[in-house]
């Protein structure tokens, strides 16, 4: 399966579930480690940004992002759904 043919965020926490479970067993430096990796592989790859989403009540996270390693705040992300419960 790949990625594009994902629909949901749930499909893609079910496809990749290391992602659903990761924040909880992260520290700051596993983190570093692997947001840096992550930014080597995109200079590799010549892109010319990295972003990422977190949750809005995840303020440590956040501060972690902006603080430790460089990210800036850009945008909100909203999300609405439409699909029949």
């Amino acid at each position: 399966m790949q990625v594009s043919e994902l629909r949901s965020e749930a499909e893609l926490r079910e496809a990749f579930p290391v992602m659903r479970d990761l924040r909880t067993h992260l520290d700051e430096a596993t983190g570093g480690a692997l947001l840096a990796h992550v930014e080597d592989l995109g200079r590799r790859e010549a892109c010319e940004t990295v972003a990422l989403n977190s949750g809005e009540q995840r303020h440590d996270a956040h501060r972690f992002y902006e603080t430790r390693m460089g990210y800036v705040r850009t945008a909100y992300t909203f999300a609405k759904r439409v699909a029949a419960a």
